[in-house]
């Protein structure tokens, strides 16, 4: 039983390589609350203050990003072993800019800022996979930015993609009815739709509801557009 929790906590980036003793030392020393939600409950609503690090233990959770036109824009669910809000702990701005919600029943702890400091000040392994995750992001920001060529739609999706979603998440979709689109853009609905239609015949995106897109595949969906 506790080797399988042991195991489960491994897979969070932050833990990655430790031993069981270490982890069993954290358990002891974090007496963690867990958490429970159910279907479409809100764990974090955008402009929240970002007080924890948010740790997907079960289930499956839906992050989603706005435009600044105040619409949902982009989605992605994420199950177990994603860690979120790390990057919105320190720093200018400590909000969420974002909202998560639960996708059927979910389980969730949280680590708390000082909780944090301490893990990685008394543990070296800690300080070096915050270091790792913390590149990883930016390293994923500045090849997104650097391989930008705004001259459609599908750049700029593939920007949003390639900024805000986590390579290990799940499932996609790029939210917003054609005339959201075209705002985002400056395109007309025509060409809007014609991008559309031709991401779709490439195996890109994939229709789904009204004003709803998923992608196919978030790795071929980048490695199209910049590479």
């Amino acid at each position: 039983m506790a080797e399988a929790m042991y195991d489960r906590i491994r897979d969070f980036a932050l833990f990655k390589g430790t031993s069981d003793v270490q982890i069993s030392a954290f358990l002891e020393k974090a007496r963690l609350k867990f958490e429970k939600y159910s279907s479409g409950e809100t764990i974090v609503a955008e402009g929240d203050a970002c007080n924890d690090i948010i740790f997907i233990l079960d289930g499956t959770v839906e992050i989603n990003y706005f435009s600044r036109l105040g619409k949902k824009l982009i989605s992605q669910e994420c199950g177990s072993g994603i860690m979120i809000g790390y990057e919105s702990l320190y720093g200018m701005n400590h909000i969420f800019d974002y909202e998560i919600r639960a996708c059927g029943d979910c389980g969730i702890f949280r680590l708390s800022k000082s909780q944090f400091i301490g893990l990685i000040k008394n543990e070296e392994i800690y300080f070096v996979n915050l270091m790792n995750l913390l590149s990883w992001d930016i390293q994923r920001m500045k090849y997104a930015a650097l391989n930008l060529n705004i001259t459609g739609l599908l750049p700029l999706i593939g920007y949003y993609v390639g900024v805000f979603t986590r390579h290990k998440g799940g499932r996609i979709t790029i939210n917003g009815d054609i005339r959201h689109l075209a705002s985002l853009t400056g395109m007309d609905a025509q060409s809007i739709r014609a991008e559309l239609n031709r991401a779709v015949h490439d195996g890109l995106l994939r229709k789904q509801e009204k004003g709803s897109w998923e992608l196919v595949s978030r790795e071929d969906m980048l490695q199209h557009l910049f590479e």
